[in-house]
């Protein structure tokens, strides 16, 4: 595995960007960085992608897993891409469409 901060050869400069606009608005919010086109799919997975890569570093570092099961992760999930992007409810109904039967 490479390490965090090691560029992926697999992934593009704008691939990595989209990820990291993902991280950034969970960290943030959703004025601090691009959100993911409507009609780009590809572009909402890795944006997604950066944004619960993130949780989930904030969920590693939180003492308050009482239940780790994975439902209740996707709960938590599911609420924190609620709260970022109340503000733009187009895109998180296509977020929310998707799911472990319907995956980004």
């Amino acid at each position: 595995m490479l390490p965090a901060n090691t560029r992926k050869p697999y992934l593009t400069i704008a691939d990595e960007a989209w990820i990291a606009a993902g991280e950034i608005v969970f960290q943030s919010g959703p004025n601090a960085a691009p959100l993911p086109p409507l009609d780009n799919p590809a572009i909402q997975r890795l944006w997604f992608g950066g944004f619960a890569m993130a949780w989930l570093d904030a969920m590693e570092t939180s003492a308050a897993t009482e239940n780790n099961s994975v439902s209740n992760t996707e709960n938590k999930v599911r609420t924190a891409l609620a709260e970022r992007l109340a503000g733009h409810p187009a895109l998180l109904a296509k977020l929310k469409a998707r799911g472990h039967n319907n995956p980004l």
